[in-house]
């Protein structure tokens, strides 16, 4: 038996829960939508582990309509698994130029890749 994809785990609990959604897979610094397209766009634990971290945001703000809301759910440096990145992170670095994912747990990191 083959594992379920996250998307198709997904689309049965939207089903469950009587909700129309359309999952897509797609690359967060490449997305394939047009400029404003929604009046919401959020990431749970996902964009945070992109390469380019404000090519990312940049797609995000792109595809989100103006007055719209960006939503996120990151680890912090200081949480559990933020002290885990950088325990790892002593063993074994990151790629050159390739910023930590708990950064996006920071306030001051994200008004410097999304502004105001």
């Amino acid at each position: 038996m083959q594992p379920r994809t996250d998307p198709e785990r997904g689309a049965d609990r939207a089903r469950a829960e009587r909700l129309e959604v359309e999952f897509r897979v797609a690359d967060a610094e490449a997305l394939p939508f047009e400029d404003s397209s929604f009046d919401a766009v959020l990431s749970t634990f996902g964009l945070m582990f992109s390469p380019d971290q404000a090519k990312a945001a940049s797609e995000m703000a792109r595809v989100c309509r103006p007055g719209g809301r960006i939503g996120l759910a990151n680890w912090t440096p200081q949480s559990l698994v933020g002290q885990m990145f950088k325990t790892m992170g002593r063993q074994l670095p990151p790629p050159a130029g390739v910023q930590p994912p708990s950064l996006w747990g920071v306030e001051t990191h994200l008004h410097s890749l999304f502004g105001e």
